[in-house]
């Protein structure tokens, strides 16, 4: 009666603090949970949210991530969609998987015999700040996480109970698991290999169901190796880690400053508190190397019953989950490109802390014990202390508040963002319907952008020009480079840093008083990044209404680029007309998109889209088409699609102007002739002011002459091929006349 009594009370104890453990998981997760920012990781699961069907989502999802699997965004979507449309709502479900891990864990720590080892897994998994900050995000690291916990749980039920039940409750487990994210193969892999020791050391023949883990392997496999993934140049938030911080991923994920998961918020707390994460980060990779060590050492000591060693084979799994990922993925960034990233071996920090509970159960010391878990939970709470005053996501909500506060009452303001994936998110966040928001690809850009808009005989003239400066992770913060830009073109600004995983660097660009500006040249004007970046701030223009800003800014484009001019001249004859211009900037929107995609099948979809509002904008596809491929050597496909164009498309010059270009490259010039005196008859003679320097270059044979009309066309601001300039100039050069 009294065992009975002590069991029942000791039952009570065990499900309190299991019930606290949960609360402060919540606790630990939900605090300003509404804080932090929408940043690219979970912009790239949103963007696409509100697709017409499940199946448009999981297909569109990928365009930004490539490596993308389905399984997350399918309950994302559904979340969305049939519970509450919100980010909020969506970090919610993250914190509730997030939270559903702990009573797996403790169910693993039972499998070891023991209520202690789950309870000390869980606690450590409760108050973990890496396990805080991806549980707390819209991103698919939870699923993984919660679905690797109960892999490992049902692993151990079918070593232990090899039924059929089991075994299929596996199978689903880890079929979900390998579409959950792309490197998930690496754990069906360990527990395949596990899976065959044991059963091997125990004499039994159930191979079956383990050959069975291998083939639902295969079509995952199979995906990922056909993903068309991003190069190493455009990967540079990829690299190679540092020894350092290779040990801190394989020892330590949650010593804060051993690795690039969360950051020290150093800026708000007190610097004593920082001074100090060296040495406790060193104390918890210390006790974790030691705690893996001795667990080394217990795997290779005699056991003395079926018992003992049937935790030594648990112990050898925990050990495998724990260091085989990282030094797997560090061994493939040596050999093949960098691609190890902390969070993508997340789940192996879930194996450290049993092998803290496994050591403090076997210890038989009970002071050490208390001192062992004393000092661990001390650290975890000091790594969780220094990371909770946010923001630990890039700090868009602030930036955003700023800038509206600052131009509540000005009416000249615009907003540039350094690069297009970083301007996608700002204005994820920003939602101010009149204030327009660009990209700048190339720094050097920006200061013709500032001189141009600081015209104040300008239909584009801003007062205020605010460009946002994002770094990479942990950088330090703004561009010297822009800086001294700035200071080189005698152009005002102030500085406001907020911080963040990404730093941002916010500049006020103002006019200096006495300073002349000069306009765009039309030499400034063949840049192309400069291009993207008028094209995409006139689309904004149109988006904010600024109306005369934005014809301004067309006619700039198209009268100097016929490529500019195919894509941009009907909704520049919508704004002059009065036609249907938000049919015509969605179309090249989606044609923006089509252009900036990697992956051919994305490029034709959004294309697509683009026609279905625009069907002119297939043409000015197809000679963008053409052109790239040009630019990538392919000079014979380019000529077999210029000629298609110019089959379907007789009247258009630009084709004919390209072909004559190619063939003058090759020293082909009656072929050359035919193509550019054909193009002058185009188009309504667009192009017949170029007549006498065609005269000069194919029947005189005057370069001279040429050469001359060349800069005198140019002079007039009338668009003429370059590639004139640099023909004659060679012509000249060799002693023709």
């Amino acid at each position: 009666m009294e065992r009975k009594e002590e069991q029942q009370k000791h039952n009570i104890q065990v499900f309190v603090l299991f019930l606290l453990i949960v609360l402060l998981a919540f606790v630990v997760r939900i605090y300003k949970i509404s804080d932090e920012s929408v940043w690219w990781d979970e912009y790239s699961s949103l963007v696409h949210i509100n697709s017409g069907s499940l199946k448009e989502f999981i297909y569109l999802n990928p365009l930004y991530d490539p490596a993308t699997m389905p399984a997350y965004y399918i309950l994302e979507y559904l979340f969305w969609h049939y519970v509450s449309p919100s980010v909020i709502s969506l970090r919610f479900f993250s914190i509730l998987l997030s939270v559903m891990t702990i009573p797996v864990l403790f169910l693993i720590g039972r499998k070891f015999n023991s209520e202690k080892i789950g309870l000390v897994a869980g606690l450590f998994f409760a108050i973990s700040p890496i396990h805080r900050f991806f549980g707390q995000g819209i991103r698919m690291y939870v699923l993984l996480t919660f679905l690797f916990a109960l892999s490992i749980y049902y692993l151990l039920l079918c070593s232990e109970y090899s039924n059929r039940k089991n075994w299929i409750v596996l199978t689903l487990i880890n079929a979900l698991l390998l579409w959950t994210h792309p490197f998930a193969v690496i754990i069906v892999c360990i527990e395949v290999l596990w899976l065959f020791y044991i059963f091997y050391i125990k004499n039994t023949k159930k191979y079956l169901p383990i050959i069975l883990q291998i083939l639902i392997s295969i079509p995952s496999v199979l995906y990922v190796m056909s993903i068309n993934y991003y190069s190493q140049e455009q990967s540079f938030w990829f690299k190679k880690p540092t020894l350092y911080e290779f040990i801190g991923d394989l020892f330590a994920d949650d010593a804060v400053g051993m690795t690039y998961q969360v950051r020290i918020i150093k800026e708000v707390l007190p610097q004593y508190l920082i001074n100090i994460h060296p040495v406790v980060d060193f104390s918890l990779l210390l006790i974790t190397i030691l705690v893996i060590a001795l667990s080394i050492r217990y795997i290779f000591k005699g056991v003395g019953n079926y018992k003992e060693l049937d935790t030594k084979n648990k112990v050898i799994l925990l050990l495998l989950m724990a260091l085989i990922p990282p030094i797997f993925l560090y061994i493939l960034s040596i050999l093949w490109r960098p691609c190890i990233f902390p969070r993508y071996t997340l789940y192996s920090s879930l194996a450290i802390y049993f092998l803290y509970g496994y050591l403090i159960k076997i210890n038989k010391t009970k002071n050490l014990n208390y001192f062992l878990i004393f000092s661990l939970v001390l650290i975890f709470f000091y790594q969780l202390l220094i990371t909770l005053p946010g923001p630990q996501r890039t700090n868009w909500k602030d930036t955003v508040r700023f800038i509206n506060q600052q131009s509540s009452n000005n009416k000249n303001v615009s907003v540039f963002v350094n690069q297009a994936i970083n301007k996608d998110v700002f204005t994820f966040n920003f939602k101010n319907e009149k204030i327009p928001v660009s990209f700048v690809e190339d720094i050097n850009t920006f200061i013709p952008i500032v001189q141009e808009l600081f015209q104040k005989e300008s239909s584009c003239f801003t007062d205020k020009i605010w460009f946002v400066y994002v770094s990479f992770y942990f950088g330090d913060y703004g561009s010297t480079e822009l800086e001294q830009l700035l200071n080189n073109s005698k152009i005002r600004y102030e500085t406001y840093d907020f911080y963040g995983i990404e730093p941002i660097r916010l500049y006020k660009v103002l006019p200096q008083e006495g300073v002349t500006y000069n306009r765009w040249t039309d030499k400034e004007l063949e840049n192309e990044f400069l291009k993207f970046t008028i094209s995409d701030f006139a689309l904004a223009n149109v988006e904010t209404g600024h109306k005369e800003c934005a014809m301004y800014l067309i006619e700039r484009l198209i009268s100097n680029d016929p490529l500019q001019k195919l894509q941009f001249q009907n909704i520049y004859n919508a704004l002059k007309d009065g036609g249907d211009v938000p049919k015509l900037t969605k179309s090249l929107r989606y044609y923006q998109i089509s252009q900036r995609s990697m992956s051919p099948k994305y490029k034709e979809y959004f294309l697509k889209k683009a026609v279905q509002f625009d069907k002119d904008l297939e043409l000015a596809y197809l000679c963008f088409d053409a052109i790239m491929t040009s630019i990538n050597g392919d000079i014979e496909i380019t000529k077999e699609k210029l000629h298609h164009i110019v089959h379907v498309n007789p009247d258009i010059a630009l084709p004919r102007i390209a072909l004559g270009v190619i063939t003058l490259s090759e020293n082909n010039e009656e072929e050359a002739k035919k193509w550019f005196y054909s193009a002058i008859q185009c188009e309504n003679g667009l192009y017949q002011s170029w007549k006498y320097l065609l005269d000069y270059i194919f029947i005189q044979k005057d370069y001279k002459k040429a050469l001359q009309e060349y800069y005198d066309l140019k002079n007039k601001g009338i668009f003429v091929e370059s590639f004139f300039e640099e023909y004659l100039t060679s012509k000249l050069a060799g002693g023709n006349s």
